[in-house]
């Protein structure tokens, strides 16, 4: 039997042999209602059920399951820059907008179901709509893919190989098999999954044929068992992976650690070319609450013992202060250092994802590491062990939004960029304006724009001393979309943090009844940078933080709690 919202739409009976250990059932449903990731249609789950009886019609056994119906596709086509590296789902394109997810405890037992809603909850609030599994974790609880299932969120499942050498020994190819086999078999009736992959950089370490001990099982025995077992999904050797280099620019799934773990700056991102970006990061503490639980009062130190021990880098606090001294402001205490640090994580985030959506399509997705932690300490992630968001998080949920501006400095030339992955076209007036951290308007130019559904398009380029700029260290630049759906806007600075001249901040602030909890309303006739809300002790969940203020402009936030605590949270909000 199979049920849709709790209505029958197929059933079938049959009579089996008691000898009989293996029948093949076939169930047609016509017209069915796809399944499509976030953004791009509804979740619709069928709800299968197996019941088996015995002759005196007593019932012996039942399998339940639920079920989406969805076509898979990955696109690889030749075009001017190698060869494409996209997915369909349903015949639509679709851009991935993800995360690496990890273990999300050390100790397994310990997650349990409330864990995986919340952080599964805080990613689809984010924007994400893919996962990666990685490699050198788990096959993941069945709880955490019902959950994909639910919220729309796709799975790229690495097969549980990762950064070293295997048994080339049939003794080791037998185990494979059936592991594999197994976990194909308990997993593919999920919708959320939508490729296998080989492993986890091992191709790509072993880049020579000869060299790749485990080549057998990746390029053989699993693509093998996946197209025996479940043929609907695209198969991917390793990741990254191309067939002329692993971890090539022009075609396949490509990792980005030139950044970070090679030391480049954060800018050079906006040369990476890659057709998919799978993995690339950048590191940050969590919050000081959650500082506060692992590391004793007298090691608040960014150098601390303590602070080396919670991160697993090499030469982690030393990359932390690298690309300090290169950006910010010189800190002059322990919290400085850590809401420096979390404002490079969030600005080498937004300039990477910024860069691939821009490239719609010529780039397929981008998938940061990592989304969420295992144990208490600096990381890569976004949300914190204690499922606490680091400001990383609200700016990749910025640059994750369905319609998103992105503005981008090159040579003298500011280019505004539209990237609608919407599946309608988008029309509105688009605002242009070079501003002072004053408050000043010193130069603005309007333009009518038309973005085709899920498109990204360069709608203007204009030169910034022909935009009135004056100072690139007191000057940035604003832009605003008015669309019949509504308005967005986006800001750009034109220097690294540490060369520019902010002024005494300033702002008005009104707290608002709304339908979830409250409403913040905050105005300020100057910039303000990176203001923070904050309700100690109390678990609220905020629309937005860690935001800068455009001078004239209102900015809303929802503080979305349960109804006995707002007084509470009224009195105690923070806002710094």
């Amino acid at each position: 039997m199979i049920y849709l919202d709790k209505k029958r739409v197929k059933e079938q009976n049959i009579e089996i042999e008691s000898s009989s250990s293996k029948h093949t059932l076939h169930l047609e449903i016509k017209k069915p209602i796809l399944w499509y990731p976030k953004g791009y249609g509804s979740q619709h789950l069928y709800h299968l059920k197996v019941k088996l009886f015995n002759e005196k019609e007593e019932l012996m056994d039942i399998f339940e399951e639920r079920i989406g119906i969805r076509e898979v596709q990955l696109v690889q086509e030749k075009d001017e820059e190698g060869e494409s590296f996209y997915f369909k789902i349903n015949r639509i394109p679709v851009f991935c907008k993800g995360a690496n997810w990890i273990p999300a405890d050390s100790f397994l037992p310990r997650i349990g179901k409330e864990k995986y809603a919340s952080l599964i909850h805080s990613a689809s609030q984010c924007g994400i709509n893919m996962f990666r599994i990685w490699g050198g974790g788990i096959y993941e609880d069945k709880e955490f893919y019902r959950l994909c299932d639910e919220e729309g969120i796709m799975v790229w499942q690495d097969f549980m190989f990762c950064c070293g050498e295997y048994p080339e020994e049939d003794w080791f190819w037998k185990k494979v098999k059936k592991e594999a086999g197994c976990v194909v078999k308990s997993l593919k009736n999920h919708p959320s999954i939508v490729l296998w992959c080989g492993n986890n950089e091992n191709d790509w370490i072993y880049s020579k044929e000869d060299e790749l001990k485990g080549r057998t099982i990746y390029h053989n025995i699993l693509p093998s068992i996946c197209k025996k077992m479940d043929s609907t999904r695209p198969y991917w050797p390793s990741s990254p992976y191309g067939e002329k280099d692993p971890n090539s620019e022009e075609e396949g799934d490509r990792h980005n650690w030139y950044v970070w773990s090679g030391w480049r700056e954060i800018e050079s991102y906006r040369e990476d070319k890659g057709r998919f970006l799978s993995e690339f990061g950048f590191q940050a503490p969590p919050v000081m609450e959650t500082i506060k639980r692992f590391c004793p009062p007298d090691q608040l130190k960014e150098n601390s013992l303590s602070m080396e021990w919670h991160n697993k880098q090499k030469d982690g606090s030393g990359r932390l202060i690298h690309y300090l001294r290169a950006y910010m402001p010189d800190f002059e205490n322990f919290e400085e250092f850590v809401q420096y640090s979390q404002l490079n994580q969030a600005y080498a985030l937004r300039e990477i994802i910024e860069r691939c959506r821009r490239r719609k399509f010529k780039c397929g997705g981008t998938l940061f590491w990592q989304f969420n932690d295992c144990w208490p300490g600096v990381s890569w992630s976004i949300v914190d062990y204690y499922l606490r968001p680091k400001p990383a998080y609200y700016a990749v949920k910025r640059v994750f939004q369905p319609v998103l501006i992105s503005l981008v400095k090159e040579e003298e030339k500011i280019e505004v960029w539209i990237c609608n992955d919407t599946s309608k076209e988008i029309k509105g007036k688009l605002q242009l304006k070079s501003m002072s951290f004053k408050g000043q308007i010193l130069w603005a130019g309007e333009k009518d724009v038309c973005i085709a559904a899920n498109q990204s398009v360069k709608v203007l380029a204009k030169s910034i001393w022909e935009m009135g700029i004056k100072s690139t260290k007191e000057d940035f630049v604003y832009a605003s979309l008015k669309m019949k759906e509504g308005q967005i806007g986006s800001h750009l600075l034109l220097e690294r943090e540490r060369n520019l001249k902010f002024f005494p901040e300033r702002f008005e602030r009104k707290v608002h009844q709304s339908e979830d909890g409250l409403e913040v309303e905050l105005y300020s006739p100057v910039f303000v940078r990176s203001v923070i809300l904050e309700v100690p002790g109390e678990n609220v969940e905020f629309s937005d933080n860690f935001f800068d203020l455009v001078p004239g402009v209102k900015k809303r936030v929802r503080l979305t709690c349960s109804s006995e605590k707002e007084g509470i949270i009224r009195e105690r909000l923070n806002i710094r």
